[in-house]
């Protein structure tokens, strides 16, 4: 049985478009969709001295990160390479940059500009994968119709679709046993991108230039004999610590909406 993951395509934080990164959900020709091999990595701190094309950074608190280790005062080489800072306070409040380069306190990026000394701010990695260390199980919803309906004319017979139908959703449900991932699986959890791999929530909101959307998790299943992958959007969620098996026992069930088909079956 193959180890189940969730993550988002390869190369989405390296678009140069919308359209090029909704075009990596379709590649011509290929059976499956390549999941990114990154590790979801959070850090925060203030901004000290701004430059052209980068920033230092004071007051580092890096969790998670690549090591899985108790939060650091540092950054990773490399580690935050294609993700994006979001500001969290000043003028620039709530925009993103793209990070190009990460060094042990030095984010490089896109543009400063608006970026001033004392902001503080949230770096994030951009397209990554979470993988399962105990494969979950799946309960899958059922199909709910409400008892309303409206008739359209359609030649002699007419056409009737139901109001309020919903696609088969379903959940899945994990044990976790160690703090750093039931962290790393939250923060990925809430980390919704859009097409060019960036924060969706503000490109789509206070940045107002995404007009494509969220893109979707691919959630890969390993049963046996066959490979599946699933277009997911993440509906909710829940990590719950059982401290009476151990502190470090978490319950995770992770409830998706509307993508129950299969986008591949390979044998």
């Amino acid at each position: 049985m193959g180890q189940w993951k969730l993550g988002y395509v390869n190369g989405l934080d390296s678009m140069a478009t919308y359209e090029n990164g909704m075009a990596e959900y379709h590649p011509f020709g290929a059976k499956t969709l390549t999941l990114d091999t990154t590790k979801m990595c959070r850090a925060v701190g203030v901004v000290n001295n701004v430059y052209s094309n980068r920033f230092n950074c004071t007051n580092i608190v890096n969790y998670p990160n690549i090591a899985n280790s108790d939060p650091t005062t540092a950054f990773e080489s490399d580690e935050f390479n294609s993700g994006f800072v979001r500001i969290l306070s000043g003028a620039q409040k709530d925009d993103v940059y793209k990070i190009t380069d990460t060094t042990n306190s030095t984010l490089y990026v896109s543009s400063t500009t608006g970026i001033t000394s004392g902001n503080r701010f949230e770096a994030v990695t951009g397209s990554c994968t979470f993988e399962f260390s105990q494969n979950p199980t799946r309960r899958d919803f059922k199909r709910i119709v409400m008892n309303k309906s409206i008739r359209y004319p359609y030649y002699g017979g007419g056409l009737v679709i139901p109001i309020g139908w919903q696609p088969d959703d379903f959940m899945i449900k994990s044990i976790l046993t160690d703090s750093h991932d039931a962290d790393r699986l939250e923060v990925m959890l809430n980390h919704i991108l859009d097409y060019k791999g960036l924060d969706g929530l503000y490109t789509v909101g206070k940045l107002n230039d995404n007009p494509h959307g969220f893109a979707p998790m691919i959630l890969e299943t390993g049963l046996n004999y066959a490979q599946y992958q699933h277009l997911v959007n993440v509906f909710d969620y829940t990590i719950t610590k059982d401290a009476k098996k151990s502190d470090d026992y978490y319950n995770v069930e992770i409830h998706f909406e509307g993508f129950n088909t299969p986008i591949y079956r390979g044998l």
